[in-house]
């Protein structure tokens, strides 16, 4: 899965999975890594000559800052964002996905809101390579400040689906009523054949 976001002008900017899911080389000198996973990816350069001159993979990726939404003032109820999902082997998998935002508590009202409307907020994407994504500001942060930069982020979850398999034909008889909680049901219909993946997407309030 491919996530692209609308950047400054016409731009526009891929993410790929998060760093999590990607292997990460060690270069001398070790350093600790947060990977659980990355002792089995571990690729270690004997050249002790160079060691002033090497960094980690990951450091290296570290440097590069993720693109982000960015709502400008001034906020208002509705302003609306647009990134894409985009599948990079169409004629091999689908994609199941959901999103996950916060809900925040106002002064002017007294229970929770969300903050944005997401639509789709779920989906698959099975004959398409494409699908666009609106996010819509449903709760504008209070008190913002002149020149002060409000941060936020919505949680994207997805798992990659092999097609003309079991899983498939399964995921495709759902109902699209409960689309919200196909990526749950996976999972417990089939957990030993379904990852659900998380990426996180940046927000700020400008």
């Amino acid at each position: 899965l491919d996530i692209i976001m609308q950047q400054e002008g016409s731009n526009r900017t891929s993410i790929i999975q998060d760093e999590q899911e990607e292997p990460i080389i060690f270069t001398t000198p070790f350093e600790h890594s947060d990977n659980n996973n990355s002792n089995n990816n571990d690729i270690t350069s004997n050249d002790n000559n160079n060691d002033n001159n090497m960094t980690t993979l990951s450091q290296r990726k570290k440097k590069k800052k993720r693109p982000h939404l960015c709502f400008r003032s001034p906020l208002q109820r509705g302003q609306t964002l647009t990134f894409t999902l985009n599948n990079v082997t169409p004629e091999e998998h689908i994609i199941v996905f959901n999103n996950k935002w916060p809900s925040f508590a106002s002064q002017s009202h007294s229970s929770l809101m969300e903050r944005y409307f997401v639509r789709p907020s779920a989906g698959r994407m099975i004959e398409t390579d494409q699908m666009d994504i609106m996010l819509f500001l449903n709760q504008v942060p209070e008190n913002l400040a002149p020149n002060e930069i409000l941060k936020d982020k919505i949680l994207l979850r997805w798992a990659v689906i092999q097609k003309n398999t079991k899983v498939d034909a399964w995921i495709q008889a759902q109902p699209d009523s409960t689309r919200r909680k196909w990526l749950e049901m996976l999972v417990e219909q089939w957990p030993d054949q379904v990852i659900v993946r998380e990426t996180r997407l940046k927000i700020r309030f400008v």
